[in-house]
């Protein structure tokens, strides 16, 4: 319950305020743009059980002598701690009610004005439960040196408090062939409900960088400024003029532009990763670079287009992290795609899938094809999630082998020709059986694996 008791002053206060006639008391209309009480930071994220401070801020004041308020706020989610007044008056009152969610605020002083843009109070609350909560001003008061009230208005704020992430990856199998399509699924949940999280991964080959990808959120966060934004990527030529349309064994280009949203210099890992209409991840850029508080930035993404690249539509994927995502880096926005259009390529043809389909529930998904220029080996997934202030990573392995590499020399050539013909038609009962040629692991040497093979048929690894 508010307390009872209320200052002589914040009495006469009232008694005035509510005057049909009184000393020129009629409300009064400015010249200048209208007071404004704001609580700030208007929009906050906090980890539970942390403490967290609210200033209750008021700008644009013509002279006042005084002010109440009430801030309303879920006390089931927020516990209020702490109420300091700021204003430099001696008559000040300030109550927290925790049954009722509400907080009172008053200061005045007769002698004393003040005007301009002040710091009424500050708050401290400490997070006690994964939720939202809104802080609502209400009934607020200023009171000019003649008792009239001043025109304003109220800026609210809302709180989240959060918890660790859990990340997820999952795929049918850990184990494919070059030329084959892996697909992965993931899960990102907070307390166990599932959270609207933006995902970033990088892929590594054995000795190098393989693709970079980001994936946002099904639908914007509410409320929440990225520290970067990334405005715009262009396909174009050595001279930046806008192009589409790129040959083979040639470098195509990709003009970004985008800008540092905060008021602290970031170190930002801009990446482009260029992938054929198969799928096929054909090369990358990165730029790392310091970009100064509330600056923009720009580059020309150098893409090395390889010979063996699939004619036709391809696709130029662009994200920001704060590092390599193997190193925990995160990504600070969502990412871009524009496509260009390859010709003149010697083509890898179409990847193939194994195993079937299978169904995974899940908040994001993300395929693409190993490229021979992989080569066989393990290959690292790297994988980072952040929700407004949290974040985590995870990293998943695969290997991947040449299908119909039954010698191991990393070419399919006639002596696996051989091999493969002489276990034709085995089963794993049989005693020419070589489960090395049962591509599609349906315990059958047959038409289908033949099928494969001769497609992969003159295919070999650098």
């Amino acid at each position: 319950m508010r307390k009872p008791y209320i200052p002589l002053l914040f009495l006469l206060l009232f008694i005035l305020s509510n005057l049909s006639i009184n000393f020129n008391n009629t409300l009064k209309t400015y010249a200048d743009s209208l007071a404004t009480i704001k609580i700030e930071p208007t929009d906050l994220a906090v980890l539970a059980t942390q403490n967290v401070t609210f200033l209750i801020k008021l700008y644009n004041s013509p002279p006042f002598n005084g002010i109440t308020l009430f801030i309303s706020y879920n006390s089931t989610v927020l516990d209020a701690l702490e109420v300091k007044i700021e204003l430099p008056w001696e008559v000040s009152y300030s109550n927290i009610s925790e049954t009722e969610g509400e907080i009172h605020i008053e200061s005045a002083n007769l002698d004393n004005s003040l005007f301009g843009n002040l710091t009424i109070a500050k708050i401290v609350f400490k997070a006690v439960k994964i939720s939202k909560s809104m802080l609502i001003l209400h009934d607020t008061k200023l009171y000019d040196p003649d008792f009239a009230e001043i025109p304003h208005t109220t800026e609210n704020s809302q709180i989240e408090i959060v918890s660790a992430l859990n990340l997820t990856l999952v795929s049918s199998k850990s184990s494919y062939y070059i030329k084959e399509t892996v697909t992965f699924y993931g899960n990102v949940t907070m307390n166990g409900s599932s959270v609207n999280a933006l995902i970033g991964i990088q892929i590594d080959l054995p000795k190098s960088l393989l693709l970079f990808m980001t994936i946002e959120p099904i639908s914007p966060i509410e409320n929440f400024t990225w520290p970067v934004t990334l405005i715009s990527a262009v396909p174009c030529d050595n001279q930046g003029n806008p192009k589409n349309t790129f040959v083979a064994d040639t470098f195509a280009y990709c003009n970004i532009t985008g800008v540092n949203n905060e008021n602290r210099t970031l170190t930002i890992l801009v990446t482009a990763s260029l992938v054929d209409k198969y799928g096929y991840p054909l090369t990358y850029s990165i730029l790392q670079v310091n970009i100064a508080p509330y600056s923009p930035f720009s580059w020309k993404a150098p893409l090395f287009i390889p010979k063996w690249a699939n004619s036709g539509q391809a696709s130029i994927y662009i994200s920001i992290f704060s590092d390599f995502p193997k190193n925990g880096g995160i990504p600070l926005c969502p990412g871009k795609s524009v496509n260009i259009n390859i010709t003149g390529g010697q083509g890898l043809g179409e990847a193939f899938e194994l195993g079937g389909s299978t169904y995974y529930k899940s908040m994001f998904n993300f395929s693409f094809s190993l490229p021979p220029s992989g080569g066989n080996g393990t290959y690292n997934v790297y994988v980072t999630s952040v929700y407004r202030i949290v974040s985590t990573s995870l990293q998943i392995n695969l290997t991947a082998s040449l299908l119909g590499d039954l010698n191991g020399d990393n070419e399919v050539g006639t002596y696996d020709l051989y091999l493969f013909g002489k276990a034709y038609g085995s089963t794993p009962t049989s005693p020419n059986w070589l489960a090395e040629a049962d591509f599609d692991k349906d315990g059958v040497i047959g038409t289908y694996d033949l099928y494969l093979f001769g497609k992969n048929y003159g295919t070999s690894l650098p």
